[in-house]
């Protein structure tokens, strides 16, 4: 099947250019990055909270894993992790909270609507959530399950885990009192650029030029 190739295409950073330019066949003079929408208005915080955050995905809710397996992976954080220790659970908005009951009687927050919060030790599976969590720390440890394809964001992963054991040895290893690094970001701007201008403002000022002068300015 041909591809669509339009005048310009808008990317999100540098990593999606090559894409385009490689496998759909458009010229690097077509190529405009606007940056990630999902970025706007998101701002980087220097000091993060020695805290640890996991960003839920709707695996469950979607079908995408059963209930027994995600419920033996809440089974294992809620044994390798603190009850003391600050507990951040960043819903998502169709998550159903009951699958978290296990954590309750931790030092746990669900937070639903509200931002991502910034702390020293992120936890997830596969989320474009993650790409803001490395703008914050470099401590992203990654739970995969059984037969699961490879993620984009393990190569960025400081763990990959499996099981129980697997995910406290990672949690050992990483002190979440101490400030984290962000030697990932630079990296992570070339795939998820985050536009101080806003990437939607961006796009819509390029669009507008565009409809007025036919071509857009690099």
């Amino acid at each position: 099947t041909p591809c669509l190739i339009g005048d310009y295409v808008f990317t999100m950073g540098e990593y999606w250019s090559e894409y385009y330019i490689n496998t759909m066949g458009y010229k690097k003079s077509q190529i405009r990055i606007m940056g990630d929408h999902d970025l706007d208005g998101f701002c980087i915080h220097e000091n993060c909270e020695s805290a640890i955050c996991y960003i839920a995905t709707v695996l469950v809710e979607d079908g995408t894993r059963s209930k027994n397996e995600f419920e033996a992976f809440i089974e294992a954080l809620s044994k390798v992790i603190n009850k003391d220790t600050k507990l951040y659970i960043k819903l998502h908005p169709r998550s159903d909270e009951t699958l978290y009951e296990k954590l309750k009687d931790h030092n746990v927050e669900f937070i639903r609507e509200g931002e991502l919060p910034s702390t020293n030790i992120y936890i997830g599976h596969r989320s474009t959530l993650l790409a803001r969590a490395l703008y914050e720390s470099d401590n992203l440890i990654i739970w995969k399950f059984k037969n699961e394809k490879a993620d984009f964001f393990e190569q960025f992963a400081s763990k990959i885990c499996t099981n129980e054991e697997e995910l406290s040895n990672a949690l050992r290893t990483i002190d979440f009192n101490i400030s984290a690094t962000n030697k990932k970001r630079k990296k992570m701007e070339k795939v998820y650029w985050l536009n101080q201008n806003g990437a939607i403002k961006s796009a819509a000022e390029m669009i507008y030029q565009y409809i007025s002068e036919e071509s857009i300015e690099c």
